[in-house]
């Protein structure tokens, strides 16, 4: 059964992280539960995919180290010697994954599974785990925008789509889950970005001390505009172009699309140093001061009203880590979820 993997691999994270620890992975697994026992994704899963995107969530960030790739090829560590490419963590995370579902494991849970089921959701495991790279951001949008296009899957028996259109769905539904942080309700979206961004502002602050290129996008996160900047660019160009075209696809996520349009709506460049008293700080460090988001924004569904200073200001954040990530420009859960999985709770 899946919890011979389960608690194996809660053991694998790294619980001194900032964001990359247990409750992450176990945010994402659940967001990605949701999504596949959705009424209207459901159809187009079979138990296949929906293993192979459990197995995917549950270790696509196992032992994760709180910094990112370019850090480690930056200091020629050896998981980058080992994997000598721009996505050399989310190898890792696969390697480490394929290694506990090898045959004669005690955690091998394909081990009832016939050759070709097995080859099957391996494969998919690893086009899943590698779709967690941001580098794999623009194209995942891209093929959710034309799958939701006339001609695309909303007019088609879900029986009948291909294994590639599978895979492709199931791709977006973990990149989504992997940024879904922001799309749940304000008070747990704050919490999550308060995390990645001290996880981030640490890894400037070893950068600095060990004389390495610094990472731009890191950089003063103690200061409300620099967190501001960072958290307007992540929604604009990243969560909005992926939850955007995830809505379009499945109009039932049109609420988690809404809510992180209203984290960005919060943003206001013109009283930066009030932006959201509510939480207690969106980095919190005691030695400056910092501020975090407040409130529910505007009902509006499009980008036009975020304030021009900020959007301005974010106009050249279209990468990460030098790595294009531009995208192609209620009442929950669904039925058949279980009591008590909701996005509503699952990320507290």
């Amino acid at each position: 059964t899946l919890a011979k993997l389960i608690i194996p691999a809660k053991a694998g994270y790294v619980a001194s992280n900032t964001f990359h620890n247990w409750r992450h992975a176990w945010s994402v697994t659940m967001a990605s539960y949701i999504m596949i026992q959705s009424p209207s994704v459901l159809p187009f899963l079979g138990p296949r995919e929906k293993l192979a995107v459990l197995v995917a969530t549950l270790c696509h960030d196992i032992t994760h180290p709180g910094v990112n790739s370019d850090f480690l090829i930056k200091t020629a560590d050896p998981m980058a010697l080992k994997f000598p490419t721009p996505n050399c963590l989310e190898l890792h995370h696969l390697d480490l994954t394929l290694q506990m579902l090898s045959p004669g494991c005690d955690t091998d849970i394909l081990l009832n599974c016939d050759d070709t089921d097995r080859s099957y959701i391996v494969a998919l495991i690893r086009d899943l785990i590698l779709a967690t790279d941001m580098g794999q951001h623009k194209h995942i949008v891209t093929c959710l925008t034309k799958l939701a296009e006339p001609g695309g899957i909303t007019d088609t028996d879900p029986s009948q789509v291909s294994d590639e259109t599978r895979r492709q769905i199931v791709q977006g539904i973990v990149h989504a889950s992997d940024l879904s942080g922001q799309a749940l309700p304000p008070a747990i979206a704050c919490q999550f970005g308060k995390r990645v961004l001290e996880e981030f502002h640490t890894q400037h602050e070893r950068e600095v001390r060990e004389n390495l290129v610094e990472s731009s996008f890191m950089k003063d996160l103690h200061l409300p505009l620099a967190q501001a900047k960072t958290q307007l660019g992540f929604l604009h160009y990243v969560a909005g172009p992926l939850w955007s075209a995830i809505s379009r696809l499945f109009p039932e996520f049109t609420p988690q699309y809404q809510n992180i349009l209203n984290r960005a709506h919060e943003i206001d460049f013109d009283n930066i140093n009030e932006w959201g008293a509510l939480h207690g700080g969106l980095v919190a460090m005691n030695r400056r001061r910092s501020s975090v988001l407040k409130g529910e924004g505007p009902n509006d569904t499009t980008f036009i009203r975020i304030r021009s200073e900020g959007a301005r200001n974010c106009e050249s954040s279209t990468s990460i880590n030098g790595r294009d990530i531009s995208g192609a420009s209620s009442s929950f859960p669904p039925a058949g979820t279980p009591k008590g999985a909701s996005w509503d709770s699952h990320g507290s």
